[in-house]
């Protein structure tokens, strides 16, 4: 018999057919790789003639004098009472009484904002499209309004600026892909719409990086960069929002949030930011980064959420949002709430008097959370939390330590990151963001996600001894969580997940906590590339998008030069603290932000604890000092 097959095997027709074949497998392999070659050159061309719109678009504005120069001469001829700088310095609150007792007109306002966001996007990378000089006209519009006794809202003439996800009519929604280069919205997203309709006005569109699951903010319209510290990233996905906001380049900016993407770059920049329960405000044309830019995970979805210089403000849209005591009416008498636009939302009105009871002290009892079991926090982070408890305390609030591993079970809220893995990760293989690619080559930061999702199933508890084994007891972890599962398995991870956050709940209820303080993040601002391994630092907030607890994050105080230093007391040799130990480095003087999570639905109550954060600690945060006020623009790149 084996005579027979070593002839037949042997024989001219088998070694003609055999290398037939062979020969037709390399030719279509060669075909298809020059056919993804080829793909990726015509993205990369279309993307890098949408930067070339971009530039010369800018250049159009400074060359119509909308830059700092120009806004400065264009103050000095109306003897403006303020100076630009002073402008951008304030508030969204504080603009809006300035312009309503006619101290300072919208188009002034608006002007300066332009001229400081053209000023700040050679340095932080921050701006994917503009419509300054639409914008102008608007405010203008909005002046002569207000002259004649009319509003639009209780946002007439703010300027605001909005993160590359969010539909404007006419603009691209790229969310970092050059896929979706060319292909403009027909019209305006739910919050887009309603904050125009309450009077505010769009002017500039930020970036956001490739597939918009990163702590940074990298793809084809550059590299975002922090304005506390150019070496560092400015966070993600919403990083060109955290940079610009912390850069004083916009008052108020509109991001969204499915891990962190509005908290993380608000923390890394040294600003304040909300993300609310989901559902409690319309994610109708709120783009994501799949095929058709639309999902169907919906076990932890994305809500959009805002960024700004104070509590305030953020309740200030909120409120516009979501309509207070029945919704704003505009000129015309209709509503402009979120849900009167979107019926598939709760007719749920903004409730300001529990947001002001929220802040009184002694209304809420807020539980200190040290460690949440996975990511230790660096030295920073954790005092930033035990000053802001103290401060509370003296202020008259009611104030309790917790502890995650006695409050939810073994592991603390371990459990909980983990199963955030496991139900992003379900489809395998990062099948759902490569094929969002439409053939752009996936970014060299998403190695270790994409190397993790590779892993066939069958392998995954050998690799994870082998792991563990080494000392990477976290990444033995996250390589059993992570994977394709079938149906039935994600149905029982979804169990899994909600018996999770019912204990949770529980555990808060039975210890009488309205809301946790905790750390923002494990890490201050990330060094460029340090999101590869860190992203396991954002724990702290990918948590709460895994349970639906409305968050929000406050910045509070600064690295000090004695805590540069990460000796965590557990996993200290690991891949994870090892990075961190090299991120901490060269940290003093970054910004260092607390977190308030509340219960879900909860919204007000959340705001209303942290304004009493940002009133107990009464932490200012010096400007930001790159681009600096008194620098007039160009190109620079420290």
């Amino acid at each position: 018999w084996d005579k027979d097959v070593m002839d037949k095997t042997t024989s001219p027709t088998f070694v003609a057919l055999f290398g037939g074949l062979a020969a037709v497998a390399l030719t279509s392999t060669s075909w298809m790789w020059r056919q993804r070659r080829q793909r990726q050159r015509e993205l990369a061309e279309r993307a890098a003639r949408k930067v070339a719109e971009r530039d010369a678009s800018i250049a159009h504005a400074v060359q119509a004098g909308l830059d700092w120069a120009g806004v400065q001469g264009w103050a000095a001829t109306r003897a403006c009472a303020r100076e630009p700088a002073d402008v951008v310095s304030l508030t969204a609150s504080e603009l809006l009484a300035e312009m309503g007792a006619r101290r300072l007109s919208a188009e002034y306002v608006m002007r300066c904002f332009v001229a400081r966001t053209i000023t700040a996007a050679p340095v932080l990378a921050c701006v994917a499209e503009e419509r300054f000089e639409a914008a102008i006209a608007d405010a203008a519009a909005c002046d002569a309004e207000r002259a004649q006794g009319k509003l639009r809202g209780a946002l007439h003439g703010l300027p605001i600026s909005v993160k590359d996800q969010h539909d404007m009519a006419g603009f691209d929604s790229t969310c970092g892909l050059a896929c979706r280069v060319g292909r403009p919205a027909a019209e305006d997203a739910v919050i887009v719409a309603v904050a125009r309709r309450a009077g505010a006005i769009p002017f500039v569109r930020t970036t956001a990086p490739q597939l918009m699951m990163a702590p940074e903010n990298f793809s084809f319209w550059g590299v975002g960069r922090n304005p506390w510290d150019l070496s560092r990233a400015p966070g993600g996905s919403s990083g060109g929002e955290g940079s610009l906001v912390g850069a004083r380049g916009s008052p108020l900016g509109l991001g969204a949030d499915i891990g962190g993407s509005v908290r993380i770059p608000a923390s890394f920049c040294g600003v304040c930011a909300f993300k609310p329960t989901v559902d409690r405000l319309s994610a109708r044309g709120m783009t994501v980064p799949r095929l058709e830019g639309l999902s169907g995970q919906k076990e932890v979805r994305g809500t959009p959420g805002p960024l700004a210089r104070s509590v305030a403000d953020l309740e200030l849209i909120m409120r516009a949002w979501c309509g207070a005591d029945g919704g704003w009416c505009g000129a015309d008498g209709g509503g402009v709430s979120c849900a009167a636009a979107d019926v598939t939302l709760p007719p749920v009105p903004w409730d300001s008097a529990e947001c002001a009871r929220a802040a009184r002290p002694g209304q809420v009892r807020f539980g200190v959370l040290l460690d949440d079991g996975w990511f230790e926090p660096a030295p920073a982070c954790k005092r930033a939390v035990v000053d802001a408890a103290s401060a509370l305390r003296a202020a008259g609030h009611s104030v309790i330590e917790l502890d995650a591993t006695k409050l939810f079970g073994e592991g603390g809220l371990r459990p909980i990151v983990l199963a955030y893995v496991q139900l992003l990760s379900a489809d395998g293989n990062f099948r759902s963001f490569t094929d969002a690619l439409e053939g752009e080559a996936l970014h060299p930061n998403y190695r270790f996600l994409h190397a993790t999702a590779q892993i066939p199933n069958w392998a995954r508890p050998a690799i994870a001894r082998v792991l563990r084994a080494r000392g990477e007891g976290r990444k033995a972890e996250l390589v059993r969580a992570a994977g394709r599962k079938s149906a039935h398995a994600y149905w029982l991870a979804t169990v899994g997940r909600d018996k999770l956050k019912a204990r949770v709940l529980d555990a808060l209820s039975a210890a009488g906590v309205d809301v946790l303080l905790c750390p923002a993040l494990g890490l201050p601002a990330l060094p460029h590339g340090g999101g590869v391994l860190l992203n396991q630092a954002c724990s702290y907030t990918f948590a709460y998008n895994c349970l639906n607890m409305p968050a929000g994050t406050i910045p509070t105080t600064r690295v000090r030069a004695d805590e540069e230093a990460y000796v965590p007391t557990r996993d200290g040799s690991d891949a994870f603290s090892l990075a961190a130990r090299a991120a901490c480095a060269g940290s003093a003087g970054l910004p260092v932000s607390v977190q308030i999570v509340g219960l879900p639905w909860r919204d007000e109550t959340v705001l209303g604890a942290m304004a009493a954060v940002e009133a107990a600690v009464d932490a200012r945060l010096p400007p930001a000092p790159f681009p600096p006020l008194t620098w007039g623009g160009g190109k620079r790149n420290e």
